[in-house]
């Protein structure tokens, strides 16, 4: 097998070759980053924002002599919280569920998935197979007697053993 091109027309070929290859990826990454900021950027100044409203709520507050301006500031503050509450919310209480239902799982119960859903009240789905019908009752038992969940829903079939002892038990929390 023989080249039809001279080394330097092959060598000229390649460079032009490379030089479009360098020209594609810079543009690539130029446009990354271009999202990237476009990404980020409102994220970054939502942060520093509420940043500084919170800072000088707090200035606000120990400069304030009167009390008008303390329970206006009160209510201003409760505001906020009121905002940033779902974030402090979501961070906790999902691994703290279900980091106190698998410490009550009873024996006898296999739990294969768990899901949690965060409405306005929060859900965790537990899904499953157990020995008996029995155990599954026994389960629902223990999460209702512990007091920290408001409700513990089991389908009737799985309480009957229709079928065949699988379960999806839904805890709502408090």
């Amino acid at each position: 097998m023989s080249n039809l091109l001279p080394i330097p027309a092959e060598q000229e070929l390649l460079r032009a070759f490379r030089m479009q290859l360098l020209l594609l990826a810079s543009l690539f990454l130029i446009g990354v980053g271009i999202i990237a900021g476009v990404i980020l950027v409102p994220s970054s100044i939502i942060v520093k924002k509420n940043r500084a409203s919170l800072e000088s709520g707090i200035a606000a507050l120990n400069a304030s002599t009167t009390d008008s301006v303390d329970m206006e500031l009160l209510s201003h503050m409760r505001m906020r919280m009121d905002v940033l509450a779902p974030l402090v919310l979501a961070t906790t209480t999902p691994s703290e569920m279900i980091q106190t239902v698998l410490a009550f799982e009873h024996s006898g119960i296999s739990i294969s998935r768990i899901a949690y859903n965060k409405d306005k009240v929060a859900t965790i789905i537990l899904s499953g197979s157990a020995v008996s019908s029995e155990s599954i009752s026994a389960f629902q038992r223990t999460l209702l007697s512990s007091g920290t969940y408001a409700k513990v829903s089991v389908p009737v079939g799985a309480l009957a053993g229709v079928d065949n002892d699988r379960f999806n038990i839904t805890i709502t929390g408090k």
